[in-house]
């Protein structure tokens, strides 16, 4: 069990709690009328910090730097009665939906090192590219990232395995989440729903030897055996869905229809790239440019349609932490400028 850490009642105070945990500095803030806040972390150190405003904040914290938030980011209120033991964080951070206003706790120095080694691999692969690109929603990216150009032995290896790896950390992290079958959708999601099944019973044989993987067919097959699929019966079992972007979400959306015509039942999707960007607006579709609006993103309007996780390989938080921690500061500025520009309200 990890240790909790409650802020009680403080009304018209601002409350904030600096949490140093094992790798991560989380800020949280609440307002006063939020009873209590339960945070389950591993914590290094705990700093409570009560204040009228954002200016009173205590300049004795020296460099620490502290994240603000969003206004409309509110923690979400606990029922002392009840039980809390079966919160942890991925809930009270999804639940909470905060997003940062500034992109400077984006690039964090505790990238994991196999992550930067993905990053690395992209840039000199091309798979990851900078320039001018004009997307399906009619913006102007200053990256990106061609996911099918992992093609090649090596490239395969490494992006099955960081699937795998991404899958087997969130795993460990909730002991009470897991799955039987990998399902990729056709085309792309078929390699990898095969090489990553591979790869999860090599990151830990005791868990994941057993897993299956499955795809379908884009028309069903009328000899030999037949059918729409192809692999394990995904009938009465737990699936996850594997595929490599998640744009407008219309794919994902037909995989989960899929899923539930098989008689599966869906437990999780992982892509390779979040964006992390807004939907697109109905004027950026007639080429008139972004409206201004605050939109949630693609993944967090599915995770919030299925109550499944969606985990992603690499983020853009990700990807800006890697080209800081590479010297690229021409690219990494351009990302962050991009964030600003179309970062999502979830």
């Amino acid at each position: 069990m990890l240790p909790s850490c409650h802020l009680k009642e403080h009304s018209h105070a601002w409350l904030f709690a600096v949490l140093f945990a094992t790798s991560h500095v989380y800020v949280v803030r609440t307002r006063g009328d939020v009873r209590s806040l339960s945070i389950l972390v591993r914590c290094r150190f705990i700093a409570i910090i009560s204040c009228q405003s954002l200016e009173n904040v205590p300049s004795a914290f020296g460099s620490i730097a502290l994240t603000l938030t969003d206004s409309s980011c509110k923690g979400p209120a606990i029922d002392n009665d009840k039980d809390k033991s079966s919160m942890n964080i991925n809930q009270n951070f999804e639940q909470s939906q905060c997003r940062p206003l500034t992109t400077a706790n984006m690039a964090t120095t505790d990238l994991p090192e196999w992550k930067s080694k993905l990053i690395e691999l992209a840039l000199k692969s091309n798979i990851l590219t900078f320039g001018s690109f004009k997307l399906k929603s009619n913006r102007i990216s200053p990256y990106f990232v061609n996911c099918g150009l992992f093609c090649k032995a090596n490239l395969i290896r490494a992006i099955s395995t960081a699937y795998a790896r991404q899958i087997d950390s969130y795993a460990k992290e909730h002991p009470d989440w897991g799955f039987d079958v990998l399902f990729g959708p056709a085309y792309k999601g078929i390699p990898l729903c095969a090489t990553t099944a591979e790869k999860l019973a090599s990151e830990d044989e005791s868990q994941w030897g057993e897993i299956a993987y499955s795809f379908n067919r884009k028309e069903v097959k009328d000899h030999g055996e037949g059918g729409l699929m192809v692999g394990e019966s995904m009938k009465g079992k737990r699936v996850v869905v594997i595929d490599d972007v998640m744009t407008a979400g219309t794919a994902i959306r037909e995989a989960i229809d899929i899923i539930n015509g098989q008689g599966g039942k869906l437990v999780g999707i992982i892509v390779a790239i979040d964006r992390q960007e807004k939907m697109p607006s109905q004027s950026e579709k007639e080429g008139k440019g972004d409206d201004g609006t605050p939109r949630g993103s693609t993944i967090g309007e599915v995770r919030r349609e299925t109550g499944v996780p969606v985990m992603a390989v690499l983020t853009l938080s990700d990807m800006i932490a890697g080209m800081k921690k590479l010297g690229r500061e021409e690219e990494t500025k351009q990302m962050e400028e991009y964030y600003q520009r179309y970062k999502p309200s979830d």
